[in-house]
């Protein structure tokens, strides 16, 4: 599949994900909708991993990535906790997701340029002010 595509697919995913998230708050404490999330998650990612696994294809697990799906985990986990706690102590929660988006976008840009060492091209630059630009007009509404 087209990486394109597959990025397009995923910010759909992702809209609707932050859409529903952003509904549950008064409905569900923020722990049971953390670990609920998250189990539901990982049926479907098993059910996933067993429709498109082709027969003898090897699953890969080396030291250094589990190493770093381990700590992404925990990063996810908190992120989900006070993401599920933001949205259920917000009145404004539409204003919300912008701010926590702008946070988000910064710091990933951010470390691929000191940790990847990316190279930052006028191209990428202009991006990324256009897009921290979009965040702050959504911001503004």
């Amino acid at each position: 599949m087209n990486i394109w595509l597959l990025a397009a697919t995923r910010g759909i995913f992702f809209g609707i994900y932050n859409f529903l998230i952003g509904k549950t708050g008064g409905k569900i404490s923020p722990v049971i909708g953390t670990l609920l999330l998250y189990i539901v998650a990982a049926a479907v990612t098993l059910g996933i991993m067993v429709i498109t696994r082709q027969p003898g294809e090897k699953v890969l697990i080396t030291k250094g990535g589990l190493l770093i799906v381990i700590v992404a985990g925990i990063s996810s986990a908190i992120a989900e906790y006070l993401y599920f706690t933001t949205y259920s102590k917000a009145s404004v929660v539409r204003s919300i997701f912008p701010f926590i988006a702008v946070i988000s976008f910064s710091l990933a840009i951010s470390l691929g340029l000191v940790i990847n060492h990316e190279q930052l091209t006028i191209y990428k630059l202009i991006g990324i002010v256009l897009g921290a630009t979009s965040i702050a007009l959504l911001l503004k509404s």
